[in-house]
């Protein structure tokens, strides 16, 4: 280990609010590093006072403090004030979801409102701790706006029907350099997979895991690794939340993507069949809503509420396209 610079020797012996008040981003990174090393939970009050500078803060220096602070956290078993967790979640949404489940049900309006405003990696994390404490509003937070990509191919037969898939999933990645002077950072990475090289985040319906490397100092971190999986959380996603809470029980199933093929036969007729395609989607949707008040995971009110996000996408595969289809 690299001996500690001498500005962070004399504010490690402040503590409290007198630590967040002097230190700086610096010596704030070398108190969380020193302490999630040596297990030393004396330092959480100094590393909670310190948490709305760094929140506040926008250079890479705060940045890279409030990582060590997260890490800290974490490791030292804290559970820091609740209102300070929603902007620590979007800068380091793992560690947050660890320090989360040290929490009880008051965690779980937090939570959700999270959960209605995240993506990715992020949302599934969310979304498992709510279905593990059966909160109110998880349910309709999962189903919300349920995307449905409505592909209309359209030909004089009526018999095309164009293959839509996804496409990949990605990550984001990229090179990571420390400021000079600072302590390694604990980088957190998502997993959906179980490994010996990982360990479970949170379980659930779709289950996240995640690994911490050790960034060295200004060294970066290699190409090939992410720091945070981009995997939205589409309707089969959210369909396998809905299969664990109705536990089997007989639903309408529904696809973020449908494919329909329509005959050509003027724009009034191309017009209705959407509406009877959407029709089709709206009722399913209705069912599945109906089985999830049945089951007590939504209420009735918030059924109210709920309807599929579709969004049609038309496809003329006609030999004479002489006439527009709309």
């Amino acid at each position: 280990m690299r001996p500690l610079p001498l500005s962070c020797l004399l504010i490690v012996a402040l503590t409290g609010t007198a630590f967040a008040q002097t230190a700086t981003p610096e010596s704030i990174a070398w108190t969380a590093y020193l302490a999630a090393e040596a297990d030393d939970q004396s330092r959480i009050p100094e590393l909670e006072a310190a948490l709305p500078l760094l929140l506040e803060g926008e250079t890479s220096e705060h940045r890279y403090a409030l990582g060590s602070v997260a890490h800290a956290l974490v490791r030292l078993k804290a559970r820091p004030r609740l209102d300070l967790l929603p902007a620590l979640f979007k800068r380091y949404p793992l560690e947050t979801l660890l320090l989360l489940q040290r929490f009880g049900p008051e965690r779980n309006a937090l939570a959700l409102r999270l959960l209605n405003t995240s993506r990715g990696v992020a949302w599934f994390g969310l979304a498992d701790l709510l279905f593990q404490a059966r909160a109110p509003g998880v349910a309709a937070g999962v189903i919300r706006d349920l995307p449905v990509a409505l592909f209309i191919s359209v030909s004089e037969r009526g018999d095309t029907v164009d293959p839509i898939s996804y496409g990949p999933a990605t990550c984001g990645c990229g090179s990571v350099r420390l400021p000079s002077g600072f302590p390694p950072l604990a980088s957190y990475l998502a997993a959906f997979s179980p490994s010996s090289a990982v360990k479970l985040l949170v379980d659930g319906p779709v289950p996240v895991y995640y690994s911490i490397r050790q960034l060295p100092d200004r060294l970066g971190i290699p190409a090939e690794d992410c720091t945070m999986m981009i995997v939205e959380p589409r309707t089969e996603h959210r369909m396998e939340f809905v299969k664990a809470m109705l536990d089997g029980a007989a639903a309408p199933v529904l696809r973020g993507i449908e494919t329909r093929s329509v005959a050509w036969a003027g724009s009034a007729a191309l017009d209705e069949a959407e509406q009877q395609f959407r029709a089709e989607i709206e009722t399913n949707d209705t069912g599945l809503v109906n089985a999830l008040v049945e089951s007590r995971w939504l209420t009735a009110e918030e059924g109210l509420h709920l309807r599929p996000k579709i969004d049609v996408n038309l496809r003329d595969f006609r030999d004479d396209k002489s006439w527009p289809l709309r």
